[in-house]
């Protein structure tokens, strides 16, 4: 497939061209046309633009997945701004964090998840830290809980947009430059902002739309959150080129991605692991009709075969076809062959065109040597879908790249000898025990061949002496697995030191808000639960 060199707006522009009727947008039964889109939009720009908002400012959008974040996202783009994606669930300091290191300019907020209130937040910062920050808007009626009204005017007839100027606007971004800025999940002490370009988005999503033969019959249910690459680039970005049409949830729960479905006949699902568990787990799934699934990209963490070939039964979705890929490689990097869906269901697919991938020794102590198939290492990208770099992090981008130009994954896996690459850890997630490393992923695997188990994460926490020590974080739905279970279970199977130390049973696992589990939670509340049986036992 050759490269697309072209922006956001001139995807969205062609698109328009090609189904101005077709449904672009839908939720809680409101519809946009892709002509109502653009339009939309285009009064966004020229209002943003009255504003002062245009090429070289940085601006952040915060919100949960609605219609007037998707305006507001393609009215930035036309303005000629850079879209600052901010994570939902970020609280006063990661806000802070975000608005020192990007320089944003303008902050539009939208409404929140879980209780949470934006305009709290934002009214507890200390402004004097953050001098290129001008205007602070909501951006969707009804986000502000003070009753202030949406500055912005969607559909006012009386807004007549320069069509002129905002063309010239938009055309003055060419395709290598920076499309948008995607915050990591927010779990490391500093998030990390992502420059994509309009190159890596726009080719990404032409990828997935090949890849997974998606076109205007289909409709994707939207329920991964949109400041992630995942929902950017695989939904929205995919639903431009493909001409599909969004059904927009808010934010996940499994019971409104069930309904959607079912009464919008869904029929692209796409999301990672956790959220597909959550459905076929929900107490009420057998209650719905899921008859209308066709095809979906599962990804963002491992995913064990059992598990995948348990969501693609229960929910009826022959193609859901597991992929690799980081915020900072657009995100995909490998996705398995549409014609390949139990085979190879334990790899994450080949890479996908115009992307090298290679293995180096993951080592970090040892001289870096080129791995010959099936041996582990840490897994190299290098292609169009590859980062610009992090924002205002130079030296750290430094260091998460070679000098020959490939990117430092962290990622740690091999490729097998039919060419699929299989991921078997994180290098930062590696657990030393007693000089041993030791994959978390393998023991998941292991303990995941046992029935009943919803979710199990392995961690290691501080141990004396051996340096740490295993622990099993299990969601089980069996009564009859115990700790002795579980030991037993792995000991038969793998090598001793392999064993968990112990294994805690949760009711549900804490995730970020891109439905990875949340590991530094995590390991706070193992503690936490592992010191209050401690004093329990008197020890």
């Amino acid at each position: 497939m050759a490269l697309f060199y072209e922006t956001i707006v001139q995807g969205l522009k062609h698109r328009v061209s090609l189904t101005p009727d077709g449904i672009a947008l839908s939720e809680a039964g409101k519809s946009y046309s892709w002509n109502e889109l653009d339009s939309i939009s285009d009064k966004i720009a020229q209002q943003l633009h009255d504003m002062g908002v245009g090429k070289g400012c940085n601006a952040g959008i915060w919100g949960i997945n609605s219609p007037y974040w998707v305006f507001v996202f393609f009215g930035l783009c036309k303005a000629g701004a850079v879209p600052v994606l901010i994570n939902i669930c970020f609280q006063e300091t990661e806000l802070t964090a975000v608005l020192k290191n990007t320089n944003i300019g303008i902050l539009l907020y939208g409404k929140a998840a879980k209780g949470t209130s934006y305009k709290t937040i934002i009214d507890k910062l200390d402004f004097s830290l953050f001098p290129e920050l001008k205007t602070v808007i909501p951006f969707e009626p009804d986000s502000d809980e003070n009753g202030e009204p949406c500055p912005l005017d969607y559909f006012g007839t009386d807004i007549k947009p320069d069509k002129a100027l905002i063309t010239e606007l938009s055309n003055a971004v060419k395709p290598e430059d920076c499309a948008a800025i995607l915050y990591t999940s927010g779990t490391t002490a500093i998030p990390k902002g992502v420059m994509l370009s309009h190159i890596s988005l726009t080719n990404n999503a032409h990828a997935h739309v090949e890849i997974m033969h998606w076109n205007s019959t289909d409709k994707i249910c939207l329920c991964v959150p949109l400041m992630h690459c995942f929902g950017i680039t695989t939904c929205l970005l995919a639903a431009v080129y493909s001409g599909a049409s969004l059904e927009i949830i808010s934010y996940y729960k499994s019971e409104k991605v069930l309904t959607a479905i079912q009464e919008k006949s869904c029929t692209v699902l796409n999301g990672v692991p956790s959220m597909f568990l959550a459905l076929i787990h929900n107490e009420n799934f057998k209650n719905y009709r899921i008859t209308g699934l066709k095809s979906g990209i599962i990804a963002g963490s491992h995913i064990g075969k059992k598990e995948y070939m348990q969501i693609r039964r229960e929910l009826n979705i022959d193609k859901l076809q597991i992929a690799y890929g980081q915020t900072e490689t657009s995100p995909c990097v490998t996705v398995m062959p549409y014609d390949e869906t139990e085979k190879k269901a334990d790899s994450c697919g080949k890479p996908i065109e115009n992307v090298q991938v290679k293995i180096l020794h993951s080592d970090l102590n040892a001289e870096r040597n080129p791995c010959t198939k099936m041996r582990h290492g840490e897994v190299l990208v290098k292609g169009y879908n590859v980062m610009m770099g992090y924002y205002n992090m130079p030296e750290l981008t430094k260091k998460t790249f070679t000098d020959d130009g490939w990117l430092k994954t962290g990622d740690i896996g091999y490729m097998d000898s039919d060419g699929y690459l299989h991921i078997t850890g994180r290098i930062k997630d590696i657990i030393i025990r007693g000089g041993e490393n030791i994959s978390p992923q393998e023991i998941e695997n292991c303990i995941s061949e046992l029935d009943g188990i919803k979710n199990v994460k392995v961690i290691g926490l501080p141990e004396k002496v051996i340096q740490e020590k295993i622990v099993a974080c299990i969601c089980s739905n069996n009564t009859d697995i115990n700790e002795a279970a579980v030991k037993n279970h792995v000991a038969a199977r793998l090598a001793k030191y392999k064993v968990p130390e112990r294994v805690l049973f949760f009711t549900s696992l804490p995730f970020t808000a891109n439905g990875k589990v949340n590991k530094k939670k995590l390991k706070e509340e193992a503690a936490a639960l592992l010191k209050k049986q401690k004093e329990k036992n008197g020890a």
